[in-house]
Parts: C-alpha cells; sequence; structure tokens
C-alpha cells in the first residue's frame, strides 16, 4: 500500500460553453472530499473482510494506513474531506478511531 495522492483543483467557474454547448466542469471542495472518502472507506472494507477472511495482520495495516489517511493535515485525505465536509470528516474519523481501538486492542 502506498500513500497516494490526487491533485485536482476545485474549480471557479461552472460552465463553458463550446460549439454551442454549455459543458458543467465544476468540482466543488465536497466533490474532493467524497473522492477522498472512498479511499478510507476502501480502506475499512478490506480491514473488516480481511479480520473475517482470517488475516489479521492485513486487516491491522488496514486500519493504520485509515488513521494516518484521515489526519488533516498537508496532502493527505483528511484535509480535502475536513474541508469539504466537516460533518463527513468527524463520522469517518470516528468509524477510524474504533477501528483503530479494536485493531489494537483485540486483534
Amino acid at each position: 500500500m502506498a500513500s497516494l495522492v490526487f491533485d485536482v483543483k476545485p474549480r471557479v467557474y461552472r460552465s463553458a460553453k463550446r460549439f454551442g454547448l454549455y459543458t458543467f466542469s465544476e468540482v466543488t471542495e465536497y466533490h474532493l472530499g467524497l473522492i477522498a472518502a472512498s479511499g478510507i472507506v476502501i480502506n475499512l472494507i478490506l480491514a473488516i473482510v480481511g479480520y473475517f477472511v482470517g488475516f489479521p495482520l492485513f486487516a491491522r495495516l488496514n486500519m493504520y494506513y485509515a488513521f494516518f489517511n484521515i489526519l488533516p493535515i498537508s496532502e493527505l485525505d483528511g484535509n480535502k474531506i475536513f474541508f469539504g465536509s466537516k460533518i463527513m470528516w468527524s463520522f469517518l474519523a470516528s468509524l477510524v478511531l474504533i477501528g483503530m481501538l479494536f485493531a489494537i486492542f483485540i486483534v
């Protein structure tokens, strides 16, 4: 697993008229947050699947990776989620913290 950074900047314009048609090309902070949240959700799902299949080390590593990515610093996914939607970030952060406690004390 590697820490990936996607480089998408939010657009300030809503539509551009090209060849008589309007094309909508707006990517807002909320959309960036949804894209970043998908990576953390996949890590949580892989941790659950890895635990039930019988790979506790794989499950633990996915939880550590999800915890590392939910931190709202620099270019990590947590920063994009935090500025996209604080409610979504708090929900995912609580899920990741519960999973981290599970990974540290039970697995």
